[in-house]
């Protein structure tokens, strides 16, 4: 999904105000309350939630092979085994000593989850050659670094300080209550996110709304961890407002892997519609124009000889017209530019009906499929009336998109009375009329006999 910078930057900008003014007003205002269990449905919460979200994006990962992808995946991954090794499952169970190992053993796990998760912010986007085999060693690293650290602190457990009293309650904007180790901890944690931050909202402005929901993720997890740093609630009986932000952290992660799911359905959905279309085109034009043909071929031949054929070689020649304008409309791809749609339909129409033509095409102009089909369909229309009915030896043909989307189409022909011609139902006006209003547009038809014609088609 394309997005525009500036709106990139107006929404991640407005999150982080609202959560710099909610971490300034717990500040001054503590808002906590006491709930073991509250703290442990929590804790299980963010674990899920970064279990299920890392499976998400690993399924990225393996779509867009980019390393990316891999350490986003590999860091919820890392933060999901943290959560239920030291923190949900010991708080569950009730382990004798398991507060302060759990205190001391989260720490090096959020570290390594956070530094992997900066570094897929700024890692170069170049597919890895063997995307198996790199998060193979990744994942075995990352195993090594936490059972390694876990170990240390086992060992050391004994004279491990207490991190923080667990019954003790946020006091508001006094001096943090927890030992510095964890406070310095907290606020370099918080650094690593807004890092991350900014790295993901310039990944943003190539357009991928994916960075925009992470960069948002990162935003809210940075002040979850200076709240942290206030009142470090994680390591306590007490709920408090970090607690809530990071938990913001983990749910805007998994908006983010839902919403990428459900654009990479669609664009499976649009990839299908686009074969289906190109499978009618070529079943149209190897069938049915190639019978058309031939019955145009032979009608013109008898109508030479029988006048009162002609009429019959009329209506085929227009079937085959309309057949012609169908397939070209089937074979467009779905997400083709107008632009360069409108400029193959018409060069291929001026070409077989052997007129010249001359191309003043605004690049990138694209609308929507619905109101590109009609504006190929006027075009095609105006183009083979110009050389055919009013044997035109030049036409013009203009798209530009300021002033909504305008599409043109100037011939020096024999031209026509256009309220003669619509009252006789004939030169297709109601049809191309009707069809630029179905998508909110007006089409505008300038002729007189001699003066050639220019048929004008706006949508706002």
């Amino acid at each position: 999904m394309a997005l525009r910078p500036k709106l990139i930057l107006g929404v991640v900008t407005a999150l982080a105000a609202g959560v710099s003014l909610v971490t300034a007003s717990v500040a001054l205002i503590p808002f906590a309350f006491r709930s073991p269990s509250a703290h442990v449905a929590i804790e299980t919460a963010a674990a899920v939630i970064a279990l299920v979200t890392a499976i998400l994006s690993w399924g990225r990962f393996r779509h867009s092979r980019l390393p990316t992808d891999l350490f986003l995946s590999f860091s919820l991954a890392s933060v999901a085994v943290v959560l239920l090794t030291f923190s949900a499952i010991p708080a569950a169970f009730s382990f004798d000593g398991a507060q302060l190992f759990s205190i001391w053993a989260k720490l090096p796990g959020a570290a390594l989850s956070t530094l992997a998760f900066c570094w897929a912010a700024f890692v170069a986007d170049r597919p890895l050659a063997n995307p198996t085999r790199s998060a193979l060693r990744l994942g075995a690293l990352g195993v090594l670094v936490l059972a390694a650290s876990a170990e240390v602190i086992a060992l050391a457990e004994d004279r491990l300080p207490a991190g923080i009293d667990p019954a003790l309650k946020p006091t508001g904007p006094d001096v943090t209550v927890a030992h510095p180790g964890i406070v310095g901890v907290q606020l370099f944690l918080a650094l690593l996110l807004c890092a991350a931050a900014v790295g993901f909202m310039r990944r943003a402005e190539s357009g991928d709304e994916f960075y925009v929901w992470v960069a948002a993720a990162a935003i809210a997890g940075a002040f979850g961890r200076v709240d942290y740093a206030l009142f470090p609630s994680l390591y306590s009986d007490w709920v408090y407002t970090g607690d809530f932000m990071r938990l913001a952290f983990f749910l805007l992660l998994l908006i983010a892997v839902i919403r990428e799911i459900a654009a990479y359905q669609a664009r499976i959905a649009s990839t299908a519609a686009v074969e289906e279309r190109r499978r009618l085109a070529r079943d149209y034009h190897d069938g049915l124009a190639q019978e058309l043909a031939f019955i145009l071929a032979r009608l013109q031949v008898a109508a030479r000889e029988h006048s009162s054929l002609e009429p019959l070689r009329a209506a085929a020649e227009r079937a085959m017209h309309e057949c012609r304008l169908a397939i070209n409309a089937l074979a467009i791809g779905e997400n083709q530019e107008l632009s360069s749609a409108v400029a193959e339909t018409t060069e291929a129409i001026a070409a077989r009906e052997g007129a010249r033509l001359e191309l003043d095409i605004a690049p990138g102009v694209r609308v929507p499929r619905q109101m590109r089909e009609v504006f190929l369909r006027i075009a095609g229309e105006a183009v083979t009336n110009a050389a055919r009915h009013g044997r035109a030896s030049t036409i013009q043909v203009e798209l530009t998109n300021s002033d909504g989307t305008l599409l043109r189409i100037r011939d020096d022909g024999v031209g026509f009375d256009p309220v003669a011609t619509e009252s006789n139902g004939g030169f297709g006006l109601v049809s191309m009329s009707e069809r630029v209003r179905a998508v909110g547009g007006e089409l505008r038809v300038s002729s007189q006999p001699g003066a050639g014609t220019l048929v004008e088609a706006r949508v706002p």
